[in-house]
């Protein structure tokens, strides 16, 4: 799935003699500072009347970081073009810096309309990183800078009568690695799989909170989820409003009252046998927040149809530990919810009660996320899970606290906060704890009920109290807070981040899960 019609590309491993390879063009990797004397990439240059090495040695900026130098073969080989990748300094690479150049790979492929890619896999000649991780770092790279949302644009949904029986470019089809050697070949295959699996979620995330919010209401997302499942080792649980209710969850049906469309509580839950672990995520699925009574300003409602990225990222991760068979049960719980304004709507200075008991005092209808995400969450203790986590698009001041590059973390485990900060460093999806001091408690206090929804007046420490909110609803249990209100959409797209939604923070979950067992 990726925002656009047409097939998925096919990733494959290949051996392969380079002169019975077929491809629009072969990928070679290259240092700056380092020749390659790698035996495939002889014979290439060798066939090619040492064209590469002699071009290589007059520019020697071709190896900097980043940098593409074409050759056409001039059916010299069955191959119609050779692209030299640089790599940069061979003591400097990264695994992002790798995820950088796949990205960068995908948009030069696209610009000269070229379909079926052949890379020629990392050799011996890494230093910080493996061959394998390279490769997985490649792939995540490649297939998320190919990702573009296109699902509405008419020349895409085959509507343009001038259009009909033209030939046009769809993209890439394909990318084929190709070991050094042969030993590589199964190596390279396993993990390229993961990498395949986690991107391929990571884009269905993209998707869903792209999605305009019209196309993606409380009932239509329900469709959504269960279209995605179809055929999966998930079982797909719909709570509808009389269950909501029977649950005791008034604040998510109190936050739904100012919209036509009905509340829903998807619950998401992966097996598997002989499972010794349970964790559970929630993620709030506000498909789209007007704000209620409190309404927001035009300038912040514009893209308010990506309050519900928590739910879509719950979506991939429970997803990706069922494609890729991990040993541990996953659970996903998702409310699902409009926040508008109408005659029914929550008022500012209602008292509602959560789903434990407690009552709270509504100071601000725009707080709604942390409402709905109270009566979930006291819904996840009763799975008795080893921790629970929940992902929010929760506080605009997440942005001032840590800008866009970086999720607000709080909890009550350190370990659990110290494995999930790791696992974000090592994908690049950064996480940084925030403090949860029994002080913030004070701010957070109802003189009516037993808490209000918001702290202190000006937004004081406003992804602090959003925290402390949640920590009242998850009894006794290990839990983690992230707020990616700050991560989960971008107006500042990279290599292999586009414009719009992000996918944050599903590999970091998919990493942060592989550790558990």
């Amino acid at each position: 799935m990726s925002g656009k019609k047409g097939g998925k590309m096919k990733l494959m491993v290949k051996e392969c003699l380079i002169k019975n390879l077929n491809a629009d063009v072969l990928v070679i990797p290259v240092f700056k500072d380092m020749e390659n004397k790698e035996k495939m990439f002889v014979e290439v240059n060798n066939i090619l009347n040492k064209l590469l090495s002699q071009t290589i040695y007059e520019n020697p900026d071709i190896g900097e970081e980043g940098k593409f130098h074409m050759f056409y073969t001039n059916s010299r080989l069955k191959l119609k073009r050779v692209l030299l990748a640089g790599l940069g300094e061979s003591d400097e690479l990264d695994l992002e810096k790798i995820r950088n150049l796949g990205g960068k790979l995908a948009a030069h492929i696209k610009n000269n309309s070229m379909k079926d890619v052949a890379f020629l896999s990392f050799g011996y000649d890494l230093k910080n990183v493996t061959i394998e991780a390279a490769s997985k770092a490649l792939v995540v790279g490649f297939k998320l800078g190919d990702y573009k949302y296109e699902e509405f644009k008419t020349e895409n949904m085959g509507t343009k009568e001038a259009d009909k029986g033209k030939k046009k470019y769809k993209g890439i089809n394909s990318l084929l690695f190709v070991p050094q050697v042969k030993s590589d070949l199964k190596l390279i295959e396993n993990v390229i799989k993961d990498a395949e699996i986690v991107s391929n979620n990571v884009c269905i995330v993209r998707d869903l909170v792209n999605k305009p919010a019209n196309m993606l209401s409380p009932s239509l997302y329900v469709k959504e989820i269960k279209k995605i499942f179809t055929k999966s080792k998930v079982k797909v649980k719909i709570l509808e409003e009389a269950a909501i209710k029977k649950e005791k969850m008034g604040c998510i049906i109190n936050v739904a009252k100012g919209s036509v469309e009905k509340p829903k509580l998807v619950v998401l839950t992966y097996s598997p046998p002989k499972a010794k672990k349970t964790i559970v995520f929630v993620g709030k699925g506000v498909t789209f927040d007007a704000g209620g009574t409190n309404l927001k300003p035009s300038q912040y409602i514009s893209n308010m149809k990506q309050d519900m990225g928590g739910s879509a990222a719950v979506v991939g991760a429970v997803k990706s530990a069922a494609e890729m068979k991990f040993p541990i049960k996953v659970i996903g719980i998702m409310p699902l919810v409009e926040n508008l304004i109408s005659g029914t709507a929550m008022k500012t200075g209602d008292v509602i009660t959560a789903a434990n008991g407690k009552t709270i005092e509504v100071e601000n209808t725009d707080a709604e996320g942390r409402l709905i995400l109270a009566d979930a969450l006291h819904y996840a203790t009763k799975f008795k899970p080893y921790c629970i986590v929940d992902i929010a698009t929760l506080t605009g001041a997440a942005s001032v606290a840590l800008g866009s590059r970086c999720t607000s973390l709080m909890g009550n485990d350190q370990d659990l906060i110290k494995n999930l900060i790791e696992a974000g460093e090592k994908m690049h999806e950064k996480a940084w704890q925030l403090p949860l001091f029994k002080e913030y408690d004070e701010d957070i206090k109802s003189d009516i009920a037993d808490l209000k929804n918001m702290g202190n007046p000006g937004g004081e420490a406003g992804t602090i109290i959003g925290g402390m909110f949640l920590q009242n609803f998850i009894g006794e249990n290990k839990w983690v807070h992230l707020d990616i209100g700050a991560t989960a959409f971008t107006a500042k797209p990279n290599a292999y981040k586009s414009k719009g939604a992000t996918g944050v923070p599903v590999r970091m979950l998919v990493k942060w899960m592989r550790g558990l067992f």
